[in-house]
Formats: C-alpha cells, sequence, structure tokens
C-alpha cells in the first residue's frame, strides 16, 4: 500500500474577486427591490437530483408550511435535473417557493448575497463547491453529513451539520437561523463572517494554486 504520509489532498478552490459579501445597505436594496422586506430567503443551489435530496428539500417545506413563520419565509431553488417536476408542483402548492431554474455562473454572487441561509440536503457530497460559495458571501449553511459538508463546514461555527436524512432537524434548523436573525443577530452575524474567514483562508484560488506549487516543487526536490 501507500504511506499515508506520501498522500495529500487539495481541495478545489474558488474565486474571492468573484463570491464576496455585498455591502449590508446593497444587500438590503436588493431586497426591497424584489419585495422581500422583512423576510427570509432559503437557498438551495444544485442538480435537481435524489442525490441531491430534492426530495428532502421538498418534505422539508411541507414541515414548515404547517407554522406561522413560513409565511416570512422565501425558498429559492436553483438548477436542474430529473427531480424538477417535483419542484415545480411545489412552486405550485405555495407561492413563497419559487424555481429560477439554471441560472449563469455569473448571476450566482447576486442570489448568493439577496439570500439568509443556504441548504445542502445531499445524500452524498465529495466537496459541495457551492457550501464554499455561499460561506464565501457571508451565509451560513446547514448541510446533511457527508464527507464533503465536513470539509467545508465548521459544525456551529459556520454552519450546522445535521444527520443525513433527518428532515424535521433540517426543518427545525432553518427556523432556528430564522430566528436567530431576529432574535439574536449579533450571533447571526459572527456565524456570517467566520463563514466568510473560513473559506477565505482555505479555499481561495491564490491559497490552493501555493498548496500545488509547493506540493510540485517537493515532489521535483526529492528526484533531484
Amino acid at each position: 500500500g501507500i504511506s499515508p504520509n506520501k498522500i495529500k489532498v487539495i481541495p478545489n478552490g474558488y474565486d474571492p474577486k468573484v463570491f464576496y459579501p455585498f455591502p449590508q445597505d446593497e444587500k438590503e436594496k436588493l431586497k426591497k427591490e424584489l419585495g422581500l422586506e422583512g423576510r427570509k430567503v432559503i437557498l438551495f443551489v444544485g442538480r435537481l437530483t435524489r442525490q441531491k435530496g430534492v426530495d428532502f428539500l421538498c418534505q422539508c417545506v411541507e414541515i414548515l408550511s404547517k407554522k406561522a413563520i413560513f409565511k416570512n419565509m422565501e425558498f429559492w431553488i436553483v438548477g436542474s435535473g430529473i427531480m424538477e417536476p417535483l419542484v415545480r408542483k411545489l412552486t405550485m402548492k405555495y407561492k413563497n417557493v419559487r424555481y429560477l431554474g439554471l441560472v449563469s455562473d455569473h448571476l450566482l454572487p447576486s442570489i448568493y448575497n439577496k439570500c439568509d441561509l443556504f441548504i445542502m440536503p445531499s445524500r452524498r457530497e465529495s466537496f459541495g463547491l457551492v457550501a464554499v460559495e455561499a460561506q464565501a458571501c457571508g451565509v451560513p449553511v446547514v448541510a446533511f453529513k457527508t464527507a464533503g459538508t465536513l470539509d467545508t463546514i465548521i459544525h456551529n461555527v459556520t454552519g450546522t451539520i445535521i444527520p443525513i436524512r433527518d428532515v424535521g432537524l433540517l426543518a427545525s434548523s432553518i427556523e432556528t437561523y430564522y430566528n436567530m436573525k431576529f432574535y439574536d443577530y449579533k450571533t447571526y452575524r459572527s456565524i456570517c463572517e467566520n463563514a466568510r474567514k473560513h473559506v477565505v483562508g482555505n479555499y481561495s484560488w491564490n491559497i490552493i494554486v501555493k498548496k500545488l506549487y509547493d506540493m510540485f516543487s517537493n515532489l521535483l526536490d526529492s528526484y533531484a
């Protein structure tokens, strides 16, 4: 076998010049233009497949729809895939569930900056770049526990990691962040700032490129 000290893991990266938090007044302006003042936006970005947990997302919306705070929530779903009919059915049932379809990459930073919470209910994730992009924009992430989310999210620091398939806990975690932003904004802001610092310090392309450079330099030196 290969010795563990000969294995080096270098993750994917993101562009900090593209994904970053907009100024707070600009965020509020964007929300006002969309008629979303006082409403909290929960965002999903990904393929509309079973792997990405789209069925869990829909079940979560159904649970929250029975709560009074649901009327002040907005669920935005971005992506395309085989489970699109399930998502469209949900948008017809609830006016505060919006399906944005497959959007171009240059629009994603603005979408992240309009949301208050990002959710990733995937059954499997090897990395989860969208969770990194959301955190880069200063957005907390609630995700199911997978190999990828354990690498990119720090539980109770930059977001929340919950057991896979626990849709009830996913719903209550969304409710927790909803209440936190209203009644404990200081803690909410702290998590947003932690999320931003975490990905800037670990996943910015300049950091990833340096790690690649160092790895190849060391490899070449060993054969010199």
